[in-house]
């Protein structure tokens, strides 16, 4: 699977195979805040069979964005940026959550950080690092948290500390979410390059993660 990076290269002009029903589609690119949402509109459209006009985007309760067109039934999206890049995850009957963090950003003592918002396990996995590994350590962890607070539709506001992992060499492994089983629930780190790591979540059967291209 290639690193944030290093996308394989296409465009939306391209885009040729629908989106499978056992399919998680994920597009990454340069994140332009002068344009706003409409590459991600432009992206959905090309879904929808729509122009990107016709893309009205909206929100639920807690805030996850949806689209707002009664033809969209069943196709769900998420999307992040950190420091220029950006990350969107599209499919269908499923709501995934998405979150990417850049380990270059500058960060204020995340042990403290830990400590106050993580489970303490998770706190003292960060803290038996070095520190340019407890860095990595942290937003890794903060990354599969957030995914999963996404995807359940709650968002950070329903508290980092109603969700539990634990980063095992077979990949993230969920240890409590709130009163969620965490077995009814995938998560998947999808990069951890020297700029980036990232995870995506979601509720249901596993399904297969296919990188479409550079979102541009």
């Amino acid at each position: 699977m290639p690193g944030m990076s290093d996308p394989p290269r296409s465009t939306l002009m391209k885009l040729a195979e629908p989106l499978g029903e056992d399919e998680i589609h994920l597009w990454s690119g340069v994140h332009r805040p002068e344009s706003g949402r409409a590459p991600l509109r432009a992206l959905l459209a090309r879904y929808l069979g729509v122009s990107p006009d016709e893309v009205v985007l909206g929100e639920e309760a807690h805030g996850r964005p949806v689209i707002d067109l009664p033809r969209a039934a069943g196709l769900f999206f998420n999307w992040t940026h950190s420091h220029g890049r950006v990350l969107v995850a599209v499919a269908r009957n499923v709501r995934p959550g998405v979150d990417l963090e850049s380990v270059l950003r500058r960060r204020p003592d995340v042990v403290a950080l830990a400590r106050r918002f993580f489970d303490p396990a998770e706190a003292a996995a960060i803290e038996r690092c070095d520190p340019p590994q407890g860095l990595r350590c942290f937003l890794r962890i903060w990354c599969c948290k957030e995914a999963l607070l996404k995807a359940h539709g709650r968002g950070l506001g329903f508290g980092m500390d109603r969700v539990s992992v634990t980063l095992e060499a077979a990949g993230p492994r969920i240890r409590t979410f709130a009163d969620e089983q965490p077995e009814a629930w995938q998560l998947v780190e999808l990069a951890q390059d020297d700029g980036w790591v990232a995870a995506l979540a979601w509720r249901g059967e596993p399904r297969r993660l296919v990188w479409r291209g550079g979102l541009d």
